[in-house]
């Protein structure tokens, strides 16, 4: 599995999050491919403060499922959720703001 056509920091987040979509809403998704961007993304300081913090919590796929499943019921439920979670620091990426901290509390992390 190579992800070198990932060339930005972006294109790795956004790869991220649609790994998980995918994952969570039933289709395909590539657990090495998953552990590979997660384990960079966490290395890279600026980045990993603005990542949900769940995604630290679940190493795996199998594991990130056990958290999501229960929580959503629906895949569109899903769908937002982990779209809601990536925009601001894709937003930040994008748009060249500057990444702050993510804010601590019950919304971020539901």
């Amino acid at each position: 599995m190579s992800l070198h056509f990932l060339e930005t920091r972006f294109d790795k987040v956004s790869y991220l999050q649609n790994l998980l979509i995918a994952h969570a809403t039933g289709k395909p998704a590539d657990s090495g491919e998953y552990a590979q961007l997660r384990h960079e993304l966490l290395s890279d300081n600026e980045i990993a403060k603005q990542l949900p913090a769940w995604l630290k919590l679940h190493r795996d796929l199998e594991s990130f499922w056990g958290f999501i499943q229960p929580k959503f019921g629906t895949y569109a439920e899903r769908r937002t959720y982990i779209s809601q979670q990536f925009t601001p620091l894709l937003d930040a990426l994008e748009f060249g703001a500057t990444i702050y901290a993510r804010p601590t509390n019950a919304r971020s992390r539901r």
